[in-house]
């Protein structure tokens, strides 16, 4: 029953896909949807379900820039054939970053309110305090992408991995 279930739902992504990709506009619209999706998996993993339009900002400014960069530059053709990879990689890796750093930063700011609260009475601002408990934490979330760059033999140093040592 499970191999029939993942032969049926596989056969009718690959339908979907293929239609996708057949018009500009409807790979648009599959890219949106994928971005829908993931803001939704990821918000909901993050506990910030109610903070979504900022999720959904945070997202964007990462996924964004660098289409606009491949597809306005001509590095890829402005196609379905083009846009649905190269979105959807920009999109799944940046809801794996954003979940990453989203699951870790809550429950260590969570862990460390005492830090939290000594950097605010010593004057600094919110964002600051904010900054200064979480500044070892950020870089974790990338480190998948990192991971998945050095296999590819793209990324070979190891002085990303040097800062993220605790």
């Amino acid at each position: 029953v499970s191999v029939v279930r993942a032969i049926a739902q596989l056969g009718v992504v690959s339908l979907v896909i293929v239609l996708a990709i057949q018009q500009v506009w409807s790979s648009l619209a599959f890219v949106t949807v994928m971005f829908v999706v993931a803001l939704v998996t990821t918000s909901r993993r993050t506990g910030v379900a109610q903070s979504w339009p900022w999720t959904a900002l945070a997202m964007l400014t990462g996924v964004l820039p660098v289409l606009l960069i491949i597809f306005g530059l001509g590095v890829a053709p402005f196609n379905g054939l083009a846009i649905v990879p190269i979105a959807s990689i920009m999109i799944g890796n940046m809801m794996t970053a954003h979940t990453l750093f989203g699951r870790r930063v809550f429950t260590h700011l969570r862990e460390n309110i005492p830090e939290y609260e000594a950097a605010l009475s010593v004057g600094l601002v919110r964002s600051r305090a904010i900054e200064l408990v979480l500044a070892d934490r950020a870089l974790e979330a990338i480190i998948p992408a990192l991971d998945t760059t050095r296999t590819c033999l793209l990324y070979t140093s190891d002085a990303a991995d040097d800062s993220l040592r605790v």
